[in-house]
């Protein structure tokens, strides 16, 4: 029963276990990626608004033939450079650049504190699942010495050494011993779907 169900690998996902765990989860969170689009989006805006303030350089061309008859036709030609300098829009393009400064900070500090807020995710669930590999091997123990205390009672009922109260104490250890193996699992486990979902694995 409960050694199939709750196997070894039950809740591992492909996020590491161990000090690499981070850098995953920075780098593969859809919320976090999200966030950084959003200030890229901003910086962008920012900067095609700050080119408005450059001066602006137009070129036509326009090339023909004029005359009554094609044979007598002469080619014409016309160049067109028009510069461009903008001066004054009312104040409203300080207005936008201020307004995307403001954006571009409101995203820094968004994405700062998701960060921030991912490596405590991750870090915690690391814990816990150090924490219950720890409580894991602390059953595991608990479990072969339960096994080993129902075996010698057995081994001295049968003897004549001792009588069937320690046979029923050893099989309650027992009990016992299994239930915290099962529970040791279970928080390796939900440790590790923690992590998976801190990680964006």
């Amino acid at each position: 029963g409960a050694n199939v169900t709750l196997s070894a690998a039950l809740g591992s996902s492909d996020a590491p276990e161990d000090d690499a765990a981070v850098p995953f989860a920075l780098e593969h969170r859809v919320d976090l990626r999200g966030e950084q689009a959003r200030l890229a989006r901003a910086r962008v805006e920012r900067s095609a608004t700050n080119m408005e303030r450059l001066p602006r350089v137009d070129v036509a061309a326009d090339w023909g033939a004029s005359g009554a008859h094609a044979s007598d036709a002469i080619a014409t030609r016309q160049v067109a450079i028009a510069a461009s300098v903008p001066l004054f829009d009312g104040l409203r393009r300080e207005s936008r650049l201020s307004e995307q400064g403001a954006v571009i900070e409101q995203a820094v500090v968004r994405e700062r504190d998701l960060q921030d807020a991912i490596q405590t995710d991750v870090r915690s669930a690391l814990l816990d699942l150090s924490s219950g590999r720890e409580q894991l091997a602390v059953a595991a123990e608990r479990l072969s010495l339960a096994e080993q205390e129902l075996a010698q009672a057995r081994d001295r009922f049968e003897n004549g050494v001792a009588g069937n109260i320690e046979i029923i104490n050893a099989q309650a250890s027992l009990v016992r011993a299994r239930d915290a193996d099962i529970e040791a699992r279970y928080a390796v486990a939900s440790a590790r779907v923690a992590l998976a979902r801190a990680a964006g694995a």
